[in-house]
């Protein structure tokens, strides 16, 4: 959800995202401690001795002896090899766990931390992935499987009442946390929301309890239901908290954004290390622009230096007519994804057809692709300041200064005249084959250049 809003970086993402993973961390511990204190029933001569052993010989013992085999197994070359391994180690630890009294689920996270203590764990990880989402899909699967239908159907005036004051309990306690630890106040709402659902592993916890007679089945049923149905309505809830956003913006407009925003002549997408040079060059200059950006963080730090930096996702076309597109003359698109930066260039030109558009590009495929839109300007962004690098290390190999700033610029002026040249190139196999061949053009002027330098002055 946070990925397809643009949420991650700002504030409240950041916010977000720490505690869903301190949430995943923190059930590692409670997983351990209901393994132990309620070991599986059924499972002959219990000893709580016996488990505190195992564990501990499987961390010990695991950590060293894993590393060994590990490194056998990467000298085979076998990714194979690699995913049998670490499933055996998986369902091994489980079996001895489950010999010992304790859950399986203590076993599977206890290989799971060995193996990510090995230094080849991202390698793991790579031939794991495929797994990860078949694995995942059946996990939800069987909790879904395992939901009683009939007791939702028998109790769902309780059950949704429960539900109820479970999330509104959890929305308030998250609103006061958001506002201890200082997230901006519009953004308060969105981080409870985003984290009012219950969590996956409230199933796993909840499923272990029951069989170690913590929970009655009836207990654990109730509790599968309410966190199911919280992980269903959460969605929904995120997108009516929107829609009344947009609302209250498409109504009280003034209320939201200052009304010199209107005049503005420029509108800057993007306040992060692109758009601030260009929003301060302007500001330098006289020329009035208003800067859009939804990471709450820069929109702070700006204002402290006296910059009118706007929150707003620049690719919803409300906030666009809000930033005052409708009379500003240039849009410059400074945001630093490129897909994003697509979708702002697609808006404004279909709304706002007057806009001058002025674009930051990434590399040469994302230039050639903004130019395919109509983008009157699009700068590469490392560009100018590589050539300003690369003229510093001429003058080090004893270029002189003057030699040494003429080269660049004819570097310049040709490297834009093959650009150019290139613009309608759409077939990938001739666009890199005419990328070496103006490679080995550009090679070839330069260094006639260099043997026949303009005088000094």
């Amino acid at each position: 959800l946070m990925n397809d809003k643009n949420l991650i970086n700002t504030d409240a993402g950041k916010s977000v995202f720490g505690v869903l993973l301190f949430q995943d961390i923190a059930a590692i511990p409670l997983i351990i401690v209901i393994g132990l204190i309620a070991p599986v029933v059924g499972a002959a001569d219990f000893n709580g001795y016996k488990a505190v052993a195992a564990v501990v010989a499987v961390i010990v013992v695991g950590r060293y002896l894993i590393r060994y085999l590990l490194r056998w197994i990467a000298q085979t070359g076998s990714r194979e090899l690699f995913v049998g391994f670490a499933l055996l180690l998986v369902i091994g630890i489980m079996e001895l766990m489950i010999s010992v009294g304790v859950s399986a689920g203590l076993g599977a996270f206890l290989a799971g931390v060995l193996l990510a203590s090995s230094e080849y764990r991202h390698e793991l990880e790579a031939d794991l992935d495929p797994f990860r989402g078949l694995f995942l899909g059946l996990f939800f699967i069987t909790i879904g499987s395992s939901m009683d239908i009939p007791l939702l159907l028998s109790e769902w005036p309780r059950i949704l009442a429960l539900l109820a004051a479970y999330m509104l309990l959890k929305l308030v306690l998250l609103y006061a946390v958001a506002s201890m630890v200082r997230i901006e106040s519009r953004e308060r709402m969105t981080f409870a929301l985003l984290l009012g659902q219950g969590g996956e592993f409230a199933f796993v916890v909840g499923a272990m309890a029951v069989q170690g007679q913590l929970f009655t089945a009836t207990q654990g049923a109730w509790l599968n239901l309410i966190v199911a149905l919280s992980l269903a309505i959460s969605p929904l809830l995120i997108k009516l908290f929107d829609a009344l956003q947009r609302r209250r913006q498409a109504n009280q407009p003034a209320a939201e954004m200052d009304s010199d925003m209107h005049h503005s002549p420029v509108i800057i997408a993007g306040a992060g290390r692109f758009g601030q040079i260009v929003g301060r060059l302007l500001w330098s200059a006289g020329f009035k622009s208003t800067i859009l950006d939804h990471d709450s963080s820069i929109i702070e730090t700006l204002r402290k230096f006296g910059y009118k930096v706007y929150f707003g996702d620049a690719a919803r076309l409300d906030l666009l007519e809000i930033a005052g597109a409708k009379f500003a003359k240039i849009l410059v698109v400074a945001v630093d994804e490129r897909e994003m930066g697509l979708k702002i260039i697609g808006l404004a030109q279909q709304h706002f057809p007057h806009l001058r558009i002025v674009a930051r590009a990434f590399d040469v495929p994302h230039y050639y692709e903004l130019r395919k839109l109509g983008v009157e300007v699009a700068e590469r962004e490392m560009f100018e300041g590589s050539l300003k690098l690369g003229r510093e290390c001429l003058q080090m190999m004893g270029m002189h200064a003057y030699e040494a700033r003429e080269f660049i610029n004819v570097f310049r002026d040709k490297n834009y005249e093959l650009l150019s040249r290139n613009e309608t190139i759409r077939d990938d196999k001739d666009f890199v084959k005419l990328v070496r061949q103006n490679r080995e053009e550009l090679e070839r002027q330069m260094q006639i250049e260099v043997s026949h330098p303009k005088p000094t002055q």
